[in-house]
């Protein structure tokens, strides 16, 4: 470990961070907003999803811009159950941007959904 600790790593852990819970959703539908990260600053972030569903649901999870325009977008298929997924690489947040989980498609069951977010150089 380098003297200073991570934080004097280049890339190392910086700034914000946090977890967003979405709320407990029964039978929600097509477009419902899972969970919201917003009023992030703009920089480059780590992101992790987890939750579960009581039936298999499809959702987006979508980095968007100050507008609302989609930046990148990735699809989840999963079974009943958990499901976690984290993001492979680094994601540049926009100034105003944020991260939203969306519904994809209409469930009979719950879901429930979280974003873990940490700031990184």
């Amino acid at each position: 470990m380098p003297i200073g600790g991570l934080n004097s790593w280049v890339g190392g852990i910086q700034g914000d961070h946090g977890w967003t819970a979405g709320s407990v959703l029964v039978n929600p539908t097509d477009g419902t907003v899972l969970v919201v990260v917003s009023g992030i600053g703009a920089g480059n972030y780590l992101f992790a999803v987890s939750g579960f569903g009581t039936v298999a649901w499809t959702y987006d999870i979508q980095l968007q811009d100050s507008g609302g325009g989609v930046v990148t977008t990735q699809r989840r298929n999963p079974i009943a159950g958990t499901d976690d997924f984290l993001f492979p690489n680094k994601v540049t947040v926009p100034t105003n941007g944020q991260v939203k989980l969306i519904l994809r498609g209409n469930i009979t069951g719950s879901t429930q959904m979280s974003i873990f977010y940490q700031e990184v150089g």
